[in-house]
């Protein structure tokens, strides 16, 4: 059959898809250089300003669009 019938396959190929992503991000960061000790610092910063940006969008974004619609009522 054709492989992403079979799910197995569907897994393998998602994991090598997701691994191969993460090598690209390594390399782009130059996080491959890198020390254990600072790989640990530069994921926690990046991890903590993803999770800050995320928290800050789910506080402000529906805020905004509930006053533009307050706004273009008649």
């Amino acid at each position: 059959g054709t492989p992403m019938a079979d799910p197995r396959l569907w897994k393998k190929n998602m994991k090598n898809y997701l691994y191969w992503l993460y090598c690209q991000f390594e390399l782009i960061t130059c996080v491959c250089l890198m020390e254990p000790w600072e790989k640990l610092l530069f994921y926690s910063f990046n991890i903590a300003l993803l999770v800050v940006i995320i928290y800050t969008a789910h506080l402000f974004i529906p805020a905004h669009i509930i006053a533009k619609q307050l706004v273009q009522e008649p």
